[in-house]
């Protein structure tokens, strides 16, 4: 049985004839190539006990699409416990509930409880941005070493600090 495929536009353009046996082939392949691209985070998503017990230290914060700099005198750190999370956000320390959902979806359960020491102005300034951005946290990626916390605020990205 053969398909027949007709230039729309130029009428006077022939007919063209196709085999259903040429053509089973190539769907055969594009359906396993399209497979093979299916998303990772439901082939191997991150399991609340991937994160449980691990520590972070910031390397890179990024805010309302700007790359916030800071030295090492800043020292962010995040660390996942069983339903906390906590850590230093530069000057104070900090700590919420968090939950990772099935489809690796992060967010905090509850508000962020801080510390109220007064630290210079860059500091604080560095401060709120990172907790902005990890209050509004929506996806969570770890990789060889290197965790990324990400959402419309911006994104936190964090070194293993064993």
């Amino acid at each position: 049985m053969y398909c027949k495929i007709k230039e729309i536009l130029d009428p006077t353009v022939p007919t063209m004839s196709i085999s259903k046996s040429f053509l089973m082939p190539i769907f055969i392949l594009a359906t396993a190539l399209l497979s093979a691209c299916e998303p990772s985070s439901s082939r191997d998503s991150l399991r609340k006990s991937d994160l449980v017990g691990t520590k972070w230290k910031l390397t890179k914060l990024t805010h309302d699409s700007t790359v916030i700099p800071f030295n090492d005198d800043i020292a962010a750190r995040l660390e996942f416990r069983d339903d906390l999370i906590g850590g230093s956000s530069g000057c104070n320390t900090y700590r919420a509930g968090w939950i990772l959902n099935r489809d690796g979806a992060f967010s905090l359960s509850g508000p962020i409880s801080q510390t109220r020491k007064g630290c210079l102005e860059s500091v604080m300034k560095f401060e709120n941005r990172f907790i902005n951005v990890l209050r509004e946290g929506h996806t969570i990626v770890m990789s060889d070493g290197i965790l990324v916390i990400s959402s419309h605020a911006g994104e936190l990205v964090f070194a293993d600090n064993k």
